[in-house]
């Protein structure tokens, strides 16, 4: 069965399809791959339950989400983020008032995918999150962060580029709060806004090797 006459789907796996992202999330078992299988605008977040451990496969297509939804995924388990499309196109986009495209208190990791956000944040990691990035983009466009690591989150980057385009005093790449932990070990950080900030550093340690 060839992936672009199925029609009326959201997402797969392996070859079981879902009329719907969450429905497919909900009915992975561990370690499965949930791939996206067309361009998918979600009326209401995609939650990840704690006891869930997932990949998600973008597979070069976007996910958005509608003007009253404030986040695109909420991540309350384990999951991995990759993008095996050939192009590398898949990508998470929001462009909502004060919304998040992963609001993570699990644990995150990121091999692939393009993120970008206008007015929030890409990854808004929170409480005893954890969140290890080994690859993908993550832009900020205009007032917003890339990520905002809140309370005692961890973040470890690896690699992957993050750039801030547009940014107004107080934005920046990576905004750590709190008690939070960042590492970084690789990857490419630049911005190219006068006003903004690389990496802003309210409290907590950071890391640079």
């Amino acid at each position: 069965m060839q992936l672009g006459i199925v029609t009326g789907y959201e997402a797969r796996i392996g070859w079981v399809y879902y009329t719907s992202l969450q429905g497919a999330i909900d009915s992975s078992r561990t370690k499965e791959t949930v791939s996206l299988i067309k361009n998918i605008q979600l009326k209401r977040t995609a939650e990840v339950a704690e006891k869930k451990d997932m990949i998600l496969d973008l597979s070069g297509y976007e996910l958005t989400a509608s003007p009253s939804t404030d986040k695109i995924i909420h991540n309350h388990g384990k999951i991995v983020i990759n993008d095996t499309s050939f192009n590398s196109s898949g990508s998470i986009l929001t462009e909502n008032q004060m919304s998040y495209e992963i609001y993570n208190n699990g644990s995150l990791t990121i091999n692939g995918g393009n993120l970008s956000s206008k007015y929030g944040s890409c990854v808004y990691n929170y409480s005893n999150g954890n969140v290890i990035v080994n690859g993908g983009k993550i832009e900020v466009i205009s007032g917003a962060y890339g990520i905002y690591n809140k309370n005692d989150g961890n973040i470890t980057i690896n690699k992957g580029k993050f750039s801030l385009m547009e940014g107004s005093n107080g934005n920046s790449v990576i905004y750590n709060a709190n008690n939070g932990n960042v590492y970084i070990y690789g990857g490419e950080i630049t911005c190219n806004s006068v006003e903004g900030k690389v990496i802003y550093n309210k409290s907590g340690y950071i890391l640079i090797d």
